[in-house]
């Protein structure tokens, strides 16, 4: 919309308002996407953090073929793999509690602690294939993996998701559970 590219070329040119309306109108998304795909609220919070740094030192490349929130959005997609390959990461032990949603059903808080009982790498392809809206194709090049790894693990990850929901049916992540407490 011509409103946000205005705060976009506003940014850009350093303007701390603009910037800042532009955290506030993004952020909150920004931290559901780290927190289901990192399942640790410390972790997410660094990478809204390093989203919103890395986004306003390249405002200058962003061309506003996409909308704002699209290339922000893999901004921190790509922060989040990041910090999921980093050997510390993966050796760290999750001290935290799943993050409940405020103003959440009883079936959007279990699907967040069902979400946390995931691997980092399961909970990261079906947060980004069944959410996001990621085909397997650009899942696998993210991850540096082919198309079939992405489906494997999606296959794997609700199948867990079904057993951590005790649902025998066919599980359908974007349903408005979710639809409901990632947008």
């Amino acid at each position: 919309n011509n409103s946000e590219a205005a705060l976009c070329r506003r940014a850009a040119r350093g303007d701390a308002q603009a910037r800042q309306d532009l955290y506030m109108a993004h952020a909150t998304s920004i931290m559901t996407l780290a927190t289901r795909m990192l399942s640790r609220t410390s972790c997410a919070e660094e990478v809204v953090q390093d989203t919103f740094i890395k986004a306003f030192d390249r405002l200058d490349r962003f061309e506003g073929k996409a909308a704002f929130s699209t290339w922000l959005r893999r901004i921190a997609v790509n922060e989040c793999l990041q910090r999921l390959r980093s050997p510390w990461h993966q050796r760290a032990q999750t001290f935290e509690e799943a993050p409940t949603p405020a103003n959440s059903t009883d079936e959007q808080i279990d699907l967040v602690r069902a979400l946390a009982t995931l691997d980092a790498t399961s909970r990261a392809v079906v947060w980004l294939h069944d959410v996001e809206g990621y085909t397997h194709a650009e899942i696998g090049k993210l991850m540096d993996k082919s198309a079939s790894f992405s489906k494997s693990r999606l296959a794997r990850g609700h199948k867990a998701l079904r057993t951590a929901l005790n649902q025998h049916d066919e599980f359908s992540p974007c349903a408005p559970i979710l639809k409901t407490s990632c947008h």
